[in-house]
């Protein structure tokens, strides 16, 4: 399992109701997709893997996924 918290790069507050994707790298890895919850939180049912991770089209993070991660953007 990995949970992504995604904050605000401005004022470092959890992202609320945006749009998740991640493209597991590796042979029949697919991809994951959801949206925050309330507390800028998003959980997928993957196992850990390198993997690029998008918000609205943009590119936001690539590199291994496991565990709990923050990722800050531009919102």
């Amino acid at each position: 399992m990995i949970i992504l918290k995604i904050i605000s790069r401005r004022n470092c507050e959890p992202v609320p109701n945006v749009t998740v994707t991640a493209h597991f790298r590796g042979l029949l890895r697919g991809y994951a997709e959801d949206s925050t919850n309330r507390d800028g939180e998003v959980e997928f049912d993957n196992d850990p893997g390198e993997a690029y991770v998008y918000i609205r089209g943009e590119m936001v993070y690539h590199g291994r996924l496991e565990g709990y991660k923050t990722i800050a953007i531009d919102y």
